[in-house]
């Protein structure tokens, strides 16, 4: 489950963190225009919510409302805030926002964006600010995620996550199972993660594997409130920020499922090919080895690497590529032995570019 909003079309490009950082602070700039729809005094904003809801959403006119449904029906004990990103859809996604934000004024704060200010085309990459600019709109002490095309299936999601969070302060982040399929209705879909997790998580447990749904994360809001460099070029963000609230502490997990996670042909994720799909895995894993502890990376990431490694020889082998297929089982074997070789077959089909 792999957010891509800061960008929209990655393109194979190396650049310097000097040039990295252009779109960020650009993002930054162009932040302060943006203004709540219906005025800054409407009961929402009368109120210090503790947690923030963060909606980024394009093009979700068959999904926008689902969500907000499941947002709207969370019993609480504390206030929230609805902070609603509608990004110009052309589908009815704009005119379904508007419509909640007018009926629910206590709770949604709407901001209708325009692709012209929102969007950022630089060297052949679109980047786009809507994700961002609701992460900055929060007010909440936490954030909680859920983007435009998922759901939250649980009334009480927020409140047991919330109880958690502030009864450890160790805890930086907090996360639960899901449903991840393409129709509620079906009985397709299964739970996600679908292995036994503990209670309390570490960084380990994080770099090893992505499996923090995005739509269960409730997190401290300062752990989004600045972007690091090394994280402003790679394809998707929400890994990477558990990794940034896994290093400043522990990742609480919930035993229960309380959203619905859409798999869907128009996710961005969803959409790219398998070869692109472990180039941008290998490209955060590699972009980590100089931000988490070396032990970590090498206990955790590692063995990771070595299998994507290993995944993306099969892939280029499958395609006829025996140079690029060979390449990538010999930087396996050299990244972690044990793993290159626990299929010899593989391996060998790999090295042979078949």
């Amino acid at each position: 489950m792999l957010v891509n909003f800061p960008v929209c079309n990655t393109l194979r490009h190396s650049r310097k963190n000097a040039s990295v950082s252009d779109w960020y602070e650009e993002c930054i700039r162009r932040f302060p225009a943006e203004a709540d729809e219906f005025g800054g005094d409407k009961p929402v904003n009368q109120s210090q919510p503790l947690v923030s809801v963060w909606i980024p959403t394009y093009q979700h006119g068959g999904f926008i409302g689902d969500c907000l449904d499941g947002v709207l029906m969370q019993i609480t004990s504390f206030p929230i805030e609805i902070i609603l990103g509608e990004d110009e859809s052309t589908d009815g996604t704009r005119e379904i926002c508007i419509e909640y934000a007018k009926k629910h004024p206590d709770r949604i704060r709407l901001f209708l964006r325009s692709r012209a200010r929102s969007t950022l085309v630089e060297a052949g990459v679109t980047r786009t600010f809507n994700g961002f600019w609701c992460w900055r709109s929060a007010r909440g002490k936490y954030i909680a995620f859920c983007e435009g095309d998922d759901y939250w299936t649980d009334a009480q999601k927020l409140q047991r996550q919330v109880d958690l969070l502030e009864s450890r302060p160790d805890v930086s982040l907090c996360c639960h199972r899901v449903i991840m399929g393409s129709d509620p209705k079906a009985e397709s879909g299964k739970v996600y993660p679908g292995h036994p997790r503990r209670l309390i998580n570490t960084l380990e447990d994080v770099l090893a594997e992505n499996w923090i749904p995005t739509a269960s994360i409730v997190l401290r809001r300062e752990i989004v409130q600045d972007y690091p460099i090394w994280i402003r070029d790679l394809a998707f963000s929400d890994w990477p920020i558990q990794v940034l609230a896994a290093k400043l502490g522990s990742i609480g997990f919930l035993d229960a499922v309380m959203a619905f996670y859409r798999v869907h042909q128009g996710g961005k994720w969803s959409g790219l090919g398998s070869v692109q799909r472990l180039q941008d895995v290998l490209k955060f894993y590699f972009a980590l080895r100089d931000q988490v502890p070396s032990r970590a990376w090498n206990r955790a990431a590692r063995p990771r690497v070595a299998d994507l490694k290993m995944r993306l020889a099969a892939e280029f082998a499958a395609l006829g590529d025996a140079k690029a297929a060979r390449r990538e089982a010999l930087e396996a074997l050299r990244m972690h032995p044990k793993v290159a070789l626990s299929n010899p077959r593989r391996f060998m089909r790999s090295l042979n570019g078949r």
